[in-house]
């Protein structure tokens, strides 16, 4: 009888002591920023119409390889389009961008996602607001 119990407080003590290999609890994720230097735009705004816009974003992977960029944007609330799709070949990674905002009042949504060999994405977008 005694030792059904000793193996069952040696399997609870294993089974505690182990973390799940899918624990994420110390893992880094991808660092997304924008270059904030003169001449570059990386915070929302107020802008004109038919503004030019000079974006760069800068990625850096965390726990796991970089794989895919995408760009989309928004106009007004709709659906976002797809404007840019790469494959990442360096980490970090840069991706430069002049954007040409409309000649219409209203909002543009330009989101910048980076996708991991693993799946995960990270996305941080920017809003426009054009007025004339």
């Amino acid at each position: 009888m005694m030792k059904p119990l000793v193996l069952l407080a040696i399997c609870a003590t294993l089974f505690l002591g182990c973390k799940k290999e899918d624990d994420d609890g110390d893992v880094a994720s991808v660092d997304i920023q924008f270059r904030t230097d003169s001449g570059y735009v990386s915070h929302d705004d107020t802008v004109g119409f038919s503004d030019t816009l000079r974006v760069v974003m800068i990625a850096a992977e965390g726990a796991d390889d970089l794989v895919t960029f995408l760009l989309s944007v928004s106009y007004d609330g709709a659906t976002p389009v797809g404007t840019d799709t790469l494959g990442i070949p360096v980490n970090p990674f840069l991706f430069d961008k002049t954007i040409i905002t409309r000649n219409v009042a209203g909002t543009e949504r330009w989101r910048f996602t980076v996708v991991e060999g693993d799946g995960d994405a990270t996305s941080r977008s920017l809003t426009f607001v054009t007025q004339p």
